[in-house]
C-alpha cells in the first residue's frame, strides 16, 4: 500500500516538471463525463465530478494499457490539467461507454506546448470545437496546449473552452507573460470564476427546487455571494445556516478553481462557506 502511494506522489512530482517540447499522444474527448474515470487514488469519480469535466477536453496519454492495483481493471493511464487520471478500458474496444462519449480523436507524437498567447486581432482567429467554428475577440488569453501537423490545441482562459487553432497565427497574436498587475488576466480568470460559481449556484438552486416541492417545504437556497475589492474576490456562502452543510460540494469547487488558476499569480484560501482568491506577491 504505501509503495502504491509513493508511486502516485511520484507521478504527480513529474506534472510539476517542465515537460514543454517533448512530444506524448493525446485524446481529445468530446463528452468526458460519460466515461468511467478513477482520480490519482484510483478511486472512481463521482457524477458530480464528471460533471466539471469540459468538453472536447485534451488528455495526454501516459500509459495506454494500465492495470490498476487490484490487478484487474484496465485503463488508459493520463493526465488532465496537471492531475493523474485513469480512464477504463474494455480490452481491443476502448474506453467503457465510448458511443455515450461522442467523438474521441486519437493524437499520436504531438509536441507539448504550454505558453500562453494573446489575441491581438478581433474576429480574424477561430477554434474548431468538432464540426463548430468559435471566433475569437482581441484581447482573449490562449494556453497552447500541444502542436500536430501545424496546428495547435489551446484552451481559451475566459470560457475555459479547448479546440484546434484555425487561420495564420503569426500577426494576430502575441507572446504572454503573465504579471501580477496584469488586468487582462484577471478579468479572464476573474470572469470564468463567476461563471464557475454561477453555475454552482443554478444546481444549488435546482436541487432545494427539488427538494421544496418534494417534502412541501420553502427552504431557501443556499447562493454563493461576491464581494470584489482591489486586492481579492471574495465568495461567501448564505444564508450563513448552510455554511457548515455543503463540505463536499464545496471541496469539488474548491478543486475546479484550483485548476483553473494552476500557473497564475493568484492564490486561493478556503473555509466552511467562504472562499478568497487574491494575488500572490511572493
Amino acid at each position: 500500500m504505501y509503495l502504491i502511494y509513493f508511486l502516485l506522489l511520484f507521478a504527480t512530482l513529474l506534472f510539476s516538471q517542465d515537460i514543454r517540447g517533448t512530444k506524448s499522444d493525446y485524446w481529445i474527448i468530446e463528452n468526458p463525463a460519460a466515461l468511467v474515470i478513477y482520480n490519482q487514488y484510483e478511486q472512481r469519480l463521482t457524477e458530480a465530478e464528471k460533471l466539471t469535466l469540459p468538453g472536447y477536453s485534451a488528455w495526454r496519454i501516459l500509459d495506454a494499457n494500465h492495470v490498476l492495483s487490484d490487478q484487474f481493471t484496465l485503463t488508459a493511464k493520463s493526465e488532465f490539467n496537471h492531475h493523474l487520471y485513469f480512464i477504463q478500458l474494455v480490452e481491443d474496444e476502448g474506453p467503457v461507454n465510448k458511443s455515450q462519449a461522442g467523438n474521441i480523436e486519437i493524437i499520436k507524437n504531438a509536441l507539448i506546448e504550454g505558453d500562453t498567447l494573446r489575441v491581438t486581432t478581433d474576429g480574424r482567429l477561430s477554434i474548431q470545437r468538432g464540426s463548430k467554428f468559435e471566433t475569437l475577440p482581441q484581447g482573449v488569453l490562449l494556453k497552447r496546449l500541444f502542436k500536430h501537423r501545424n496546428k495547435f490545441y489551446v484552451r481559451d482562459l475566459s470560457s475555459d473552452n479547448s479546440g484546434w487553432i484555425g487561420g495564420k497565427l503569426g500577426v494576430h497574436v502575441e507572446r504572454y507573460v503573465p504579471e501580477k498587475t496584469d488586468l487582462a488576466l484577471e478579468k479572464q480568470l476573474f470572469g470564468r470564476v463567476n461563471q464557475i460559481f454561477t453555475s454552482y449556484n443554478k444546481r444549488l438552486e435546482n436541487l432545494f427546487n427539488f427538494l421544496n416541492t418534494q417534502y412541501t417545504a420553502t427552504k431557501p437556497s443556499p447562493t454563493w455571494l461576491a464581494d470584489k475589492s482591489s486586492s481579492q474576490l471574495k465568495y461567501t456562502l448564505l444564508p450563513a445556516t448552510y455554511q457548515t452543510r455543503f463540505k463536499k460540494s464545496q471541496s469539488y469547487l474548491v478543486q475546479e478553481l484550483k485548476d483553473l488558476l494552476y500557473g497564475s499569480p493568484y492564490r486561493l484560501s478556503a473555509t466552511d462557506g467562504q472562499i478568497i482568491i487574491s494575488k500572490s506577491f511572493e
